[in-house]
């Protein structure tokens, strides 16, 4: 899954899965390629900052993600 956040004004960009932290970008292009073996449901979240530290979040959205591990393969 490829999440980017398009806008000029964003100075980092955070990316949770599930409340926890998986990336944090601090330069452009704040794309996060998110490729890890999981499977059924997953919320994900992007909080991004301005050049003053304001912070806005995506909210929780929550995908079906079917990444199986190998053996499910």
């Amino acid at each position: 899954m490829k999440i980017d956040v398009n806008d000029e004004k964003v100075r980092k960009a955070e990316f949770y899965v599930n409340g926890q932290l998986k990336s944090t970008i601090t330069e452009p292009p704040f794309i996060w390629n998110w490729d890890e073996k999981t499977f059924m449901k997953q919320k994900i979240e992007t909080v991004v900052y301005d050049e003053e530290g304001n912070s806005n979040s995506s909210g929780e959205m929550t995908f079906f993600v079917f990444n199986s591990p190998k053996f499910f393969k």
